[in-house]
């Protein structure tokens, strides 16, 4: 780091590495308090084991949820994929005084940001921002259905910077609405293009271009967690918003909307306030 000493350290992790850090939160950070907050990302039932062979087994139980009695703020963000799909649902736990909950609607355990555009995203080209249907991860593996395209890079973002400002001056990162499920949840609730009711809103939802879902894919590797997503044929996007300027304004209102809310920050909803544009005329609309 160039001589340079943190003065904030967060630890992240997502998915088997979430599992780990739930394990870690609950178990050793009390004891050692070595980070100053947690973003937890795509945990699913469960957590990891404190130790394993051929150390003595200390299995985890069956449900775990985060402790409330630890001073260290926590997100667990958590896509569609994860709540049902991968059973978290039976470990929710309400917002507390250092916890919140981000069940985002519309985003996948993993994604096509994830696995394929984000690794060439610079920061402010609003191409990246705009709903695709890929089902290709980088050549090697092919998916039934095109991969998730939604907004979870930049609520990570967003939840990134909603931790450091709740350590440096305690001001607590927003709380979410839950996604909507059945009363046993056994799957969510649906608005009529398909897209989950409830949930932490983003444009990508409240001015949808597209079904997107994180619901199971199939195909080859990498595809299964991936989530899908079905753009919006031209009546759908015609009887939503009439036209461009309609499209434009209606992604604009839902991102001051986020940006108000802690759910998006300001670069990043321009960037996609800009590529509604793009969107609409990628449709051929």
């Amino acid at each position: 780091m160039g001589g340079l000493e943190a003065n904030i350290l967060i630890a992240g992790g997502e998915s088997q590495s979430a599992s780990r850090l739930l394990t870690y939160i609950n178990a050793v950070q009390p004891l050692y308090g070595g980070y100053d907050a947690f973003l937890v990302d795509s945990r699913y039932d469960s957590s990891q084991p404190l130790s394993q062979e051929p150390l003595a087994e200390i299995r985890a139980p069956e449900s775990v949820t985060f402790r409330d009695d630890i001073p260290f703020p926590v997100i667990n963000l958590q896509a569609e994929t994860d709540v049902i799909p991968l059973g978290a649902v039976d470990e929710r736990q309400p917002d507390s005084e250092y916890f919140r909950l981000w069940e985002v609607t519309g985003i996948a355990h993993n994604d096509n940001y994830q696995l394929v555009t984000g690794r060439n995203d610079t920061g402010s080209d609003p191409s990246y921002a705009v709903v695709v249907e890929n089902n290709s991860i980088l050549g090697f593996s092919s998916c039934d259905k095109p991969l998730n395209s939604g907004a979870y890079p930049w609520v990570y973002m967003a939840a990134l910077k909603a931790l450091e400002i709740w350590v440096r001056d305690g001001t607590p990162a927003s709380e979410a609405d839950r996604l909507a499920t059945l009363d046993d949840d056994s799957d969510y609730q649906y608005d009529d293009h398909g897209n989950v009711l409830g949930g932490l809103r983003t444009p990508y939802v409240d001015a949808p271009a597209a079904r997107l879902s994180g619901e199971l894919n199939d195909g080859g590797a990498g595809c299964r967690l991936s989530g899908t997503t079905t753009l919006f044929d031209a009546a759908t996007m015609a009887s939503l918003y009439v036209d461009k300027a309609g499209y434009v304004s209606a992604v604009t209102e839902a991102s001051d909307q986020a940006v108000e809310r802690g759910f998006l920050l300001l670069p990043d909803a321009e960037r996609i306030k800009a590529a509604a544009e793009l969107q609409w005329d990628a449709l051929n609309l």
